[in-house]
């Protein structure tokens, strides 16, 4: 059975549009070692994943920005509109512990499967928790929430 660690790492770095020699110079694990981790040809001891684990940690600002576009187009497909990113991604202080939250206004006739579809598939563009709310929700909560908001 191989280490599943190396699809998940190649996921990780190509997610935040790294190339194998940029990883290996940010966590100092030799870039065939990487190479070989990432196809299967060899594991990575749990130094160099620690240390390739910290090269990788970065604020879910930063993959959303990436994929910006991405998230929109998948949003409409879900049968969403009008997507706020809300929380600590939209004040600015998000931290790499953080998750994304949005707020999106769905078509009618949307139900709770198409919400949570949404959310897993955002959770795997992005590789971090996504958390969808209504943007039909009222309350003083949401009106802090759009005070905070910027556009998708």
């Amino acid at each position: 059975m191989t280490d599943p660690y190396g699809d998940e790492l190649r996921a990780r770095r190509t997610r935040l549009g790294l190339t194998q020699r940029e990883l290996a110079a940010r966590s100092g694990v030799a870039q065939p070692v990487i190479a070989a981790a990432e196809t299967g040809r060899r594991g990575v001891g749990p130094e160099g994943r620690a240390r390739l684990d910290a090269a990788l940690r970065v604020r879910p600002s930063t993959v959303l920005d990436r994929h910006r576009a991405e998230v929109r187009e998948t949003v409409a497909r879900h049968h969403g509109h009008d997507a706020l990113v809300i929380g600590s991604v939209a004040r600015g202080d998000d931290t790499p512990d953080s998750d994304v939250d949005l707020m999106i206004t769905f078509d009618d006739g949307t139900d709770l499967v198409d919400v949570l579809d949404l959310t897993d598939e955002l959770e795997r563009l992005l590789g971090t928790k996504v958390d969808v709310v209504s943007g039909r929700v009222v309350g003083a909560v949401s009106t802090q929430a759009r005070r905070e908001a910027v556009p998708l």
